[in-house]
């Protein structure tokens, strides 16, 4: 019998490194697009059902799906890439791409518990501001990182994993 680990933070089981690479960025567009057009509504429309119902499910979405993705790749496929790097470089290249993405973490997640704060006061329908360069802003984060994760992140965990997982075979 094959023993199952576990994420110690999640107690979910860890993923594979054929699931690690075949995992892509959460579709963030969509969202992003919604918050935008959120910015642009409400000063037409005012707080309504639509406006809070959008807010929610932007809660709900940012709090759960990209938390959990960045859990994800925090715990499990950056350890990963780290363990199986192989050569000098390529390790190197592998810690300075973590870095980086580390970094657009922390500034997400502190760029989205402010956004979140107004996104639940609309919600609940309580005075706030949803301000369209901040709505823009907050996307722009977003877009710019799954981007970067896209371009480095994805390649550089193909030629990694992809070498161990063809070794495997």
């Amino acid at each position: 019998m094959q023993s199952v680990h576990t994420h110690s933070q999640t107690g979910r089981p860890a993923p594979s490194s054929a699931t690690i690479l075949s995992e892509q960025s959460p579709a963030v567009e969509g969202p992003c697009v919604s918050l935008i057009k959120l910015a642009n509504y409400i000063p037409l429309h005012g707080m309504d059902w639509s406006a809070r119902r959008v807010a929610e499910a932007l809660c709900n979405f940012f709090d759960a799906e990209c938390r959990h993705h960045h859990q994800e790749q925090e715990t499990g496929l950056f350890r990963t890439l780290l363990r199986q790097a192989g050569d000098s470089d390529t390790l190197r290249r592998v810690e300075a791409l973590i870095q980086e993405l580390r970094g657009q973490h922390q500034t997400l997640v502190h760029s989205w518990q402010q956004m979140r704060q107004v996104l639940s006061d609309i919600a609940f329908c309580r005075p706030t501001t949803l301000s369209g360069k901040e709505a823009v802003r907050f996307a722009t984060l977003y877009r710019d990182h799954v981007e970067l994760e896209e371009r480095l992140l994805r390649p550089l965990s193909s030629q990694i994993l992809g070498a161990q997982l063809g070794m495997a075979q």
